[in-house]
C-alpha cells in the first residue's frame, strides 16, 4: 500500500507525462491486437476446411458451365456435375456449401447456406453470442427458430448462435486454376444480404436438394491421383493439400507485412518508454534520497519506480482491451478483425512485461552506480 501511495504522489506531480505514456502504450497494444486478430481471421477461414482438405480431397469447379448451358448440353448444376463425374468408377464422397434463397412462413426471404456436416462442424467464424450446436444466423437475426420453405419442402431450423456483423459465408467466392488459390476463396462476403442462416445439410428435410453449385469438394478413399487426372480433363481442379499450403504461405506473407510496422512502433515505444522512465527517475531523485534516509534500501527504491511503471502499463492495457472489446461488441465496420481472444490478452501481457523491463534498465544501472546521498544532493 505504501508503494501505491508513493506512485500516486508521483503521478500527481507529473500528470501530463503519465497521460502521454499511457496513450502511446495503449496505441501500441491496439495495433498489435489488430494484427493478431487479422492473422487469426486468415487462420480461422482455413480451419473450417482444413480437416476435409488434408484427406485426399480436391475442390472441383465446372468453369465451363455457362458455355455448356448456352449450348443446351446441361440444364442445371446437378446435370453438369454428373457429366464431370461420369468417368469416375471408384468410390467418392462429395461435400457441398450451397447458397439458396428460401421463404420463411411469414413471407420474408432468407438466404440459406447449407453446408456439409464435415465442414460445418469445423467452422470457426466468430460469434456475438451462442454456439454452433444447431445453426448460426446473421448478426441481429430476430428469430430463435425459423421454418424454411423451399419448393414445398419444410424444415424447422433452430438458431443457436449469432454471427458477427462483418463475417464470411462458407460458399465459393471465386475459382481460379492459378497457384495462389487459398481457403479464403472458399468463402464470400454476404454483401447486402442482411438475413441469412448457415446450417448443416443434415438439419434440413431430406427432400431438400442443397447440393447445386458450380463448385464442390470431392474425396477419394483410393486412387486419388488417377481420379484427379480424369477430373482435370473436364473441370477446374484445386487439390486440397495445395490449398492448405497456399493458405499457410499467405498467412506468413500477411505476417511479414505486419512485422515491420509493429517492430517500428515497438522500437519507438521502447525508446520513448526508456526516455520517459529516465525523466521520471530524475524527477524522483529527491524522493529516492529521502526514502534512503528513511530506511529504504536501493532495491526498495527501485521497486517503487517499478510500481510506477507497472501502474502505467496496467492502465494502458485496460484502456486498450476495453476499447478493443467495445469495438468488437459494436461491430464497427472499420475493424472487421476486432474479435478479442486469449491470444490478444497474452500478447498484451507479454508486451507489458517487455516494456516494463526496458523501462527499468537505466534506473537500475543508475541506482547501482550512484548513492542515494548523491541523488539528494543533486535534487536540492
Amino acid at each position: 500500500m505504501g508503494y501505491l501511495k508513493l506512485s500516486f504522489s508521483s503521478f500527481s506531480k507529473n500528470k501530463l507525462t503519465f497521460v502521454f505514456m499511457i496513450i502511446v502504450i495503449a496505441v501500441l497494444f491496439l495495433t498489435v491486437n489488430f494484427m493478431i486478430s487479422t492473422l487469426a481471421d486468415r487462420q480461422m477461414l482455413t480451419k473450417g476446411y482444413e480437416k476435409v482438405l488434408s484427406d485426399n480431397t480436391a475442390v472441383v469447379c465446372d468453369i465451363n458451365y455457362t458455355v455448356k448451358m448456352a449450348q443446351g448440353l446441361v440444364g442445371s448444376y446437378k446435370e453438369s456435375r454428373e457429366q464431370i463425374l461420369s468417368d469416375i468408377t471408384d468410390e467418392y464422397e462429395l461435400y457441398f456449401s450451397a447458397k439458396e434463397f428460401a421463404k420463411r412462413l411469414d413471407g420474408e426471404e432468407v438466404v440459406v447456406i447449407a453446408v456439409s456436416d464435415e465442414i460445418y462442424n469445423n467452422l470457426a467464424l466468430p460469434l456475438v453470442s451462442g454456439d454452433y450446436s444447431e445453426a448460426v444466423a446473421s448478426f441481429g437475426f430476430p428469430d430463435e427458430s425459423v421454418t424454411v420453405n423451399k419448393n414445398g419442402c419444410i424444415s424447422e431450423i433452430k438458431i443457436s448462435g449469432n454471427l458477427t456483423k462483418d463475417t464470411y459465408l462458407p460458399i465459393s467466392n471465386s475459382f481460379s486454376t492459378s497457384n495462389d488459390f487459398t481457403a479464403s476463396d472458399l468463402y464470400s462476403d454476404p454483401g447486402e444480404n442482411n438475413s441469412f442462416i448457415i446450417a448443416r445439410t443434415s438439419s434440413f428435410n431430406t427432400d431438400m436438394d442443397f447440393s447445386c453449385d458450380m463448385s464442390f469438394l470431392i474425396h477419394f478413399p483410393e486412387n486419388y491421383d488417377e481420379n484427379i487426372a480424369k477430373l482435370r480433363e473436364k473441370a477446374g481442379v484445386q487439390e486440397g493439400k495445395a490449398i492448405l499450403e497456399n493458405s499457410q504461405k499467405a498467412l506468413w506473407e500477411d505476417l511479414a507485412d505486419f512485422i515491420p510496422v509493429v517492430v517500428c512502433i515497438l522500437l519507438v515505444v521502447i525508446i520513448g518508454t526508456m526516455s520517459i522512465s529516465i525523466i521520471l527517475n530524475k524527477y524522483n531523485e529527491k524522493r529516492g534520497g529521502v526514502l534512503w534516509i528513511c530506511g529504504f534500501s536501493r532495491r526498495q527504491i527501485l521497486f517503487a519506480h517499478f510500481v510506477n511503471m507497472l501502474i502505467i502499463f496496467v492502465v494502458a492495457a485496460i484502456l486498450s482491451i476495453g476499447a478493443y472489446l467495445i469495438m468488437s461488441l459494436l461491430q464497427i465496420e472499420l475493424v472487421v478483425s476486432a474479435n478479442l481472444s486469449i491470444a490478444n490478452i497474452i500478447a498484451t501481457v507479454a508486451l507489458s512485461l517487455i516494456l516494463i523491463l526496458a523501462s527499468m534498465i537505466i534506473p537500475a544501472i543508475k541506482s547501482k552506480n550512484t548513492s542515494p546521498v548523491e541523488y539528494l544532493r543533486r535534487a536540492k
